[in-house]
């Protein structure tokens, strides 16, 4: 790090611990430098965190905007994006669509530019297989997908200090943030991941209840979801959006409503679920995972979490309902293990066994079980080391057997003798068996269970790999 990058560093530290107006001269001297070099400095900041994150004034100085740091890291400053974010807001606030004339005025831009941006638009919707259409614009495509599309932009502005305003209308932010305070009266504050996944559901709703875009027959069982903490909460979001609407919410629609805000908001705060409709499933799955996990919790905590779980899917799945959450992309290398086991608890309670199981839903569960339990010594995946030396494609092909025999194996493949040495004594990494084609095992000098085969290897040699392995 440069000397300069080292300044700009304490400017930002210094600042950070400041809460009040701080002059130049008075920042100079903390940095021991000259007061032209930390307005160079500052301009700096300003460029990467926007003028309403670094405030100053010529009578008093600077300081950092803690609230704003706090709602979003910066403002959105390039062109294009607040181009992206205000045809998005005027697209779903004109759910019977509009002319391009109308999005270039209100851009103040040419048509054929505002053409090149809604082009631009397309190609990032189809990642969720919706669809722009182009006279008139707007949105068409399954409900839950425009609603995960949402959803995404909605997580997506809460990055940035000025975002919000840029995608909703102000009186839509009011509303969802006077809701979020009447819950956080009731049970405490949110964490910032619970409050962010609250804020951009609540405004996804609003969005799709003025677009009416209603859920029009549900399983009356599900009246229970009426009787829970947020209740009071969300008849005041209720009461308000048949304001801001001039309609009154029909009981499906009032429904949905709390499935979402209390399904969203359990795991922050763990209150129970009151209902026999789903206990006829819980020892069933209780059996399966404890087939395979130690739980490291009380079990009447898994039983209510479970619950939970199960409601999630099986009410999202009749309302079409998706909630965006931080996909834990770290978590995948640890968690792939447990696939297996949620697809088979998923499939205890679908009407349809051949129905397709949502990566949504298993991601979850396997997530929540990565937190709650470990793995019996029998389920933990087998590391594999693959050595061999021969090319045309071999090393390949066996590996690819090699994954297709279980999914709870994980294969390296290496080529030389001195790769094994460098991988269990160099880096240190732990292996439960070694497959040798074509090598002697002699000459392999390690611990470690040894599977050999020769050149020749063929479809029956493989079958010997499980066995093998459960002995190592």
């Amino acid at each position: 790090m440069t000397m300069k990058q080292q300044q700009i560093q304490q400017l930002l530290s210094f600042l950070l611990a400041q809460h009040d107006w701080t002059t130049v001269q008075k920042i100079s001297e903390e940095l021991q430098c000259s007061k032209r070099s930390v307005s160079n400095y500052l301009t700096l900041l300003k460029n990467t965190y926007g003028e309403n994150i670094i405030l100053s004034s010529r009578g008093k100085g600077v300081k950092i905007n803690h609230l704003n740091l706090k709602e979003g890291k910066q403002s959105i400053q390039n062109k294009q994006e607040l181009y992206f974010f205000q045809i998005l807001q005027l697209i779903l606030n004109y759910p019977n669509g509009l002319k391009v004339a109308k999005i270039a005025t209100t851009l103040n831009v040419s048509q054929s530019y505002c053409q090149t941006l809604l082009q631009a638009l397309r190609l990032q919707f189809t990642k969720y297989d919706v669809t722009l259409t182009k006279q008139p614009i707007r949105l068409e495509g399954e409900e839950l997908r425009i609603r995960k599309l949402i959803c995404h932009y909605a997580h997506l502005t809460t990055q940035y200090s000025n975002g919000l305003q840029l995608l909703f209308h102000e009186q839509d932010i009011s509303i969802t943030k006077y809701t979020i305070q009447q819950i956080e009266r009731n049970i405490g504050t949110l964490s910032d991941i619970g409050y962010t996944r609250i804020h951009c559901l609540l405004l996804t709703c609003i969005i799709r209840y003025r677009h009416k875009q209603f859920i029009k027959h549900l399983d009356p069982d599900l009246s229970f979801t009426l009787k829970n903490p947020y209740s009071d909460s969300i008849s005041s979001l209720i009461e308000q959006i048949e304001n801001l609407t001039g309609n009154k919410l029909l009981f499906p629609e009032i429904l949905y409503l709390n499935c979402c805000v209390i399904s969203g908001l359990h795991f922050e705060h763990q209150f129970p679920l009151y209902t026999k409709k789903f206990d006829m499933l819980i020892p069933k799955i209780l059996e399966e995972l404890t087939q395979n996990l130690i739980f490291t919790c009380p079990q009447e905590n898994i039983i209510k979490d479970l619950k939970w779980l199960i409601f999630r899917f099986y009410v999202f799945k009749k309302l079409n309902i998706h909630i965006y959450h931080p996909q834990l992309q770290y978590l995948k290398s640890k968690i792939y293990y447990y696939y297996d086991i949620t697809r088979k608890i998923v499939h205890n309670f679908t009407t349809s066994k051949s129905e397709p199981v949502s990566e949504h839903i298993l991601n979850y569960l396997a997530t929540y079980l990565f937190s709650v339990s470990e793995p019996k010594k029998r389920a933990l995946p087998k590391k594999l080391l693959l050595l061999c030396t021969t090319g045309s494609g071999l090393d390949l092909y066996t590996k690819k057997k090699l994954t297709s025999l279980s999914p709870h194996y994980s294969v390296t493949s290496i080529h030389t003798l001195r790769e094994v040495t460098s991988l269990l004594t160099e880096k240190k990494q732990h292996f439960d068996c070694i497959i040798s084609i074509g090598i002697c095992p002699s000459i392999i000098d390690c611990d470690i269970p040894i599977i050999s085969f020769p050149i020749d290897i063929d479809e029956q040699d493989f079958t010997i790999i499980p066995k093998t392995l459960e002995n190592a």
